[in-house]
């Protein structure tokens, strides 16, 4: 019989209305993908399920939802570099 061994991949919170998130340094770009993916598609499914759509269209939806939350995120976390890289007319 194998060791069974256990890590933790990452680690999210909430303190008053911020979201903390801590992914430990000898988690794998592998191992955070597969956490993501998984909890996407648990997301769709119950998105899917809660609104009578098909997963594909669920996925469509959720697709786009994710892009354009990611580059929300983008912007806030490099807004001083934004502001600072405008073109000067």
């Amino acid at each position: 019989m194998s060791e069974v061994i256990k890590r933790t991949l990452l680690n999210a919170r909430t303190i008053n209305d911020n979201v903390h998130i801590n992914i430990p340094n000898t988690t794998t770009e592998q191992e955070l993908s597969f956490v993501v993916s998984r909890v996407i598609y648990s997301m769709v499914i119950v998105y899917a399920e809660q609104n009578n759509i098909t997963f594909n269209k669920a996925l469509k939806l959720y697709k786009e939802a994710i892009a354009a939350a990611v580059g929300r995120q983008y912007d806030m976390e490099h807004a001083h570099e934004h502001r600072h890289n405008k073109p000067r007319k």
